[in-house]
C-alpha cells in the first residue's frame, strides 16, 4: 500500500527536478546576469549594476522602435489573426 502512493510521485520527480533545474534556474541566472556589468564570456567581471542595463536599454532609439513593433504586434496582429481565422471557421 505503501508504494502504491510514492510511484506516481517518483516517477514525476525527474522531470520536475529538470524544468526546475534548466527552466527555472536559467531564467533565474539571465536575471541576474542581467543586473550585472556583464561584457564577454572570456573574462567574467561580474559587478552588480542593478538596473543601469535597463535605463540605458529605454534610452536606445532602435529598442524604443522594436518595443512599439511589439506591442502593435500584441494589440493589432494577433485579435486580428483570431478574429479573421474564427470568421473562416464558422
Amino acid at each position: 500500500m505503501r508504494w502504491e502512493r510514492w510511484t506516481p510521485l517518483l516517477l514525476v520527480l525527474p522531470s520536475v527536478i529538470l524544468v526546475a533545474v534548466f527552466v527555472y534556474g536559467f531564467i533565474g541566472w539571465t536575471g541576474w546576469l542581467s543586473l550585472t556589468n556583464m561584457n564577454n564570456l572570456r573574462v567574467p567581471n561580474l559587478h552588480f549594476v542593478g538596473l543601469e542595463n535597463y535605463i540605458q536599454l529605454f534610452h536606445t532609439p532602435r529598442f524604443i522602435i522594436d518595443l512599439k513593433n511589439n506591442l502593435t504586434f500584441i494589440l493589432i496582429f494577433i485579435p486580428g489573426s483570431l478574429l479573421v481565422g474564427l470568421g473562416v471557421h464558422c
